[in-house]
């Protein structure tokens, strides 16, 4: 008889990723020599190494995995120790030195990154605070921080009778002096379908928000219509300047907002590719 075969392990959801992915950043912290794993937060002034990394802020798409020590060394001795160490695929992203305040210890962070998972994870890091534990000794707090994507629901696509789009482009002040191209008609199916698809393959944009540079009201758009001179049954405008994300709406009713931020002009570039327009993106 044919051998017994057992059931596909259910796919883990993008939260359950990211609880993963966390505990995997924070097992690759590089432990010093003679550190010593404490069960939790040192009593240092101030609430130092007790309080989540500020940077996370409340948000329920943030998974935090964290662990502390107590190592011989200095608080740079010991930071410089991990920095040699870390695994090679860490990127450094970013430091920050306090200064001590009336009741607080002063202490150093550190960030080390992994590239996202498109469509899953958005953030990673691990995150290495340390402060001086008196003694030539330091103390560590490592964090492995991850933030996750909302799946895109199922609803938010562009309508399946789509088989005509519209292409048209808004300068606003990014290209002072220029003028926009006249908006352009796609018939052909094939085309139209490449367009649905890559619109309907954009994530959410990040649930945490991220610092845009200024908005000068220049934008790609695309509308999808049943047939030439209808309604629009889908609307994707590509931001080229701002946030450079995606806003979508179906029947004019908006819907989570699309892509990842400053992700606009390479948006942009593959819808004009895919339309077979060679319109400069400002």
């Amino acid at each position: 008889s044919a051998p017994a075969t057992s059931p596909s392990a259910p796919a883990l959801s993008n939260r359950q990723r990211a609880e993963a992915d966390a505990a995997g950043l924070l097992a690759s912290f590089a432990i010093p020599p003679g550190a010593v794993q404490l069960q939790g937060p040192p009593g240092l002034g101030g609430g130092i190494l007790r309080a989540d990394p500020v940077f996370t802020g409340t948000s329920p798409y943030a998974v935090d995995r964290a662990g502390w020590w107590r190592a011989p060394g200095d608080p740079l001795q010991v930071i410089r120790w991990e920095q040699a160490h870390l695994p090679h695929r860490f990127t450094p992203n970013g430091s920050t030195a306090t200064d001590a305040a009336p009741g607080q210890e002063a202490f150093w962070f550190y960030q080390f990154a992994l590239p996202p998972v498109p469509g899953v994870l958005d953030t990673r890091q691990l995150v290495v605070e340390v402060a001086s534990a008196g003694g030539g000794q330091t103390y560590i707090r490592a964090d492995g921080l991850v933030t996750w994507l909302p799946p895109r629901p199922a609803t938010e696509a562009v309508p399946s009778t789509a088989s005509v789009a519209t292409i048209s482009e808004t300068l606003g002040s990014a290209d002072p002096g220029a003028t926009a191209p006249a908006p352009v008609t796609i018939t052909d199916l094939a085309v139209v379908r490449k367009l649905t698809a890559a619109v309907d393959g954009l994530p959410l944009v990040s649930p945490i928000p991220r610092f845009c540079v200024a908005d000068l009201g220049a934008y790609l758009t695309v509308s999808f219509r049943a047939r030439p001179g209808g309604p629009a049954l889908a609307t994707a405008r590509v931001d080229l300047t701002g946030c450079g994300t995606v806003g979508f709406a179906i029947g004019g009713e908006p819907q989570p907002a699309l892509g990842t931020y400053g992700g606009g002009r390479t948006v942009a570039a593959q819808l004009l590719r895919l339309a077979g327009l060679r319109w400069k993106v400002p």
